[in-house]
């Protein structure tokens, strides 16, 4: 079955539901709607309603991301702020949340949860989704000073003000033990490799300077390389090392193959034009062989392994999806993930059927 587009579907369903129940305004004022749901009886309920509308909205952007087609939540009509402290709504402690235009800003970081940060996140996925296939009039993305590149420009400064202005508390290695903190940090580097692949497309079909796709190059090896060491960095923690908010068992974000997907396709990318980069290829082995392990539990994961065994064809590196654990190095790198993953309560979940889904490229244009 193909899992994005299925998802496409129901996510867009299910989110109509949510506004339709008033979800998306929880907090906003002066609007003059008919009301669905009675009033919260108190600030928790109000939060689990709030929580509700953002993890359809998280969905739908990572939905739209693996299918390329419109997303169905338009952030003008969102009138709900991000989700509170997990440690607050579960002990209903009120506290002050920000709306999602306040985005990771000297104000509003120190009190941003690893919840809310992975709602920004899938926002910043968002935005590239539209830059990508919401072209203007006056985009003349032949000319670097048109609107394409501008857009460009300022979703890359804002990446980079969000690396630059997380709160210690969502940093890495500190948060290292919480599965939230984990896929805000990863999502960082995946919005960058896709934000710049699709530069690095642009520059080549429309012959735009060689420095351009030369820096947009630089900027994705180094984003995969990170998604890289925080994927060893996590694989050295056991079951119990990994938590999801106030939970003791490990709950991996599904969306995590997606960054280890984007990651995994730039490596091989350097691979096909140098073959001989053994710093590289052991990264490529690395994350191949995390994503054989989650696709225990994970069927995103094999979708994406489909898509790479597509991306290998006739590298000479083909081996590697048939077995990931060929050295002792992965084989090590399997056992501990075997660990983390065998603990998860999806681990009880079967699938049936088969995947031959075919992804529509996240990072360019293409299908």
């Amino acid at each position: 079955m193909m899992f994005f587009p299925r998802a496409w579907s129901s996510v867009g369903r299910a989110v109509r539901l949510a506004m339709m129940m008033g979800l998306n305004r929880i907090d906003g004022v002066g609007l003059d709607v008919k009301q669905v749901l009675h009033p919260p009886r108190d600030w928790t309920e109000g939060e689990e309603r709030r929580r509700t509308f953002w993890m359809g909205y998280c969905v739908d952007r990572y939905a739209s991301m693996g299918t390329g087609w419109p997303m169905a939540v338009d952030e003008r009509d969102i009138k709900t702020n991000l989700p509170a402290n997990e440690v607050n709504y579960d002990q209903s402690i009120e506290e002050v949340t920000y709306p999602l235009s306040a985005g990771i800003t000297p104000e509003s970081a120190s009190n941003l949860s690893p919840l809310a940060g992975t709602v920004f996140m899938a926002h910043v996925f968002g935005r590239n989704l539209t830059h990508l296939h919401r072209p203007s009039e006056n985009d003349n993305d032949h000319d670097l000073q048109g609107e394409f590149w501008k857009r460009h420009r300022s979703l890359d400064n804002t990446l980079l003000q969000t690396s630059l202005s997380l709160p210690p508390h969502l940093r890495l290695p500190a948060g290292v033990r919480d599965v939230n903190i984990v896929f805000i940090n990863m999502s960082i580097h995946t919005s960058t490799i896709c934000l710049h692949q699709a530069a690095i497309f642009k520059a080549e079909q429309k012959k735009l300077p060689q420095s351009l796709m030369e820096q947009s190059s630089t900027r994705c090896l180094l984003a995969a390389t990170e998604i890289a060491n925080i994927m060893r960095l996590i694989s050295h923690l056991d079951s119990k090392g990994l938590r999801q908010a106030s939970t003791d068992n490990a709950q991996m974000n599904p969306f995590i193959a997606f960054c280890l997907y984007v990651s995994a396709r730039v490596f091989i990318h350097v691979l096909k034009k140098s073959p001989n980069e053994a710093e590289m290829r052991s990264s490529l082995e690395f994350l191949l062989a995390a994503m054989q392990e989650f696709r225990k539990i994970n069927p995103l994961s094999e979708s994406f392994l489909i898509q790479l065994g597509l991306d290998l064809e006739g590298t000479g590196m083909d081996f590697l999806l048939q077995n990931p654990g060929h050295t002792a190095s992965s084989k090590s790198t399997m056992n501990r993930l075997e660990t983390i993953v065998s603990a998860t309560p999806a681990a009880a979940i079967r699938r049936h059927g088969t995947n031959t889904l075919h992804l529509a490229d996240p990072c360019t244009e293409q299908v």
